[in-house]
């Protein structure tokens, strides 16, 4: 809209230029014809746009290199300072992160807890039975003790 209002006053004043070179009886040629000023004001109408968009691309490029800074940062934390990013790009599948890490171990303390509480039940039935067959073999050995001090009742 401004550009527009830029051109119209600037052919104005162009119209007057050459209605007052006329005036004077002088036959100056002219530098710019009005067809070239338009044809200029819209190549500026174009450049002003082409530099427009080319501002905002240059700021979403930055946001876009910001973005990746704090990603390449994450992932760094994420595999740990003693491993390179590009090992951990190029290999890809092998690489297990932090947080499998953890959720493997976690799985493993679980198992690992379990086979712990079966023992201790087994060791625990195993002391049952151990201390139930101690029990009998003391009532046996206090049966033959009191067998053999007791006298014959077939006599």
């Amino acid at each position: 809209m401004e550009g527009t209002k830029c051109a119209v006053c600037l052919v104005q004043l162009l119209r007057r230029k050459e209605e007052r070179k006329t005036i004077d009886g002088k036959d100056f040629p002219r530098k710019k014809t009005l067809k070239q000023v338009h044809e200029g004001l819209q190549w500026k109408e174009k450049f002003n746009q082409v530099n427009a968009k080319l501002l905002e691309i240059q700021g979403a490029k930055s946001m876009l290199s910001a973005e990746v800074g704090r990603l390449q940062h994450a992932l760094q934390c994420e595999v740990g300072e003693h491993i390179p990013l590009s090992k951990v790009l190029e290999d890809g599948g092998g690489w297990k992160g932090r947080g499998q890490q953890i959720c493997l171990l976690k799985d493993k303390i679980t198992e690992l807890k379990g086979k712990i509480q079966l023992s201790s039940l087994e060791d625990f039935q195993r002391s049952k039975f151990e201390a139930r067959e101690m029990i009998q073999k003391q009532r046996l050995e206090s049966l033959v003790a009191d067998f053999l001090v007791s006298p014959p009742y077939f006599l």
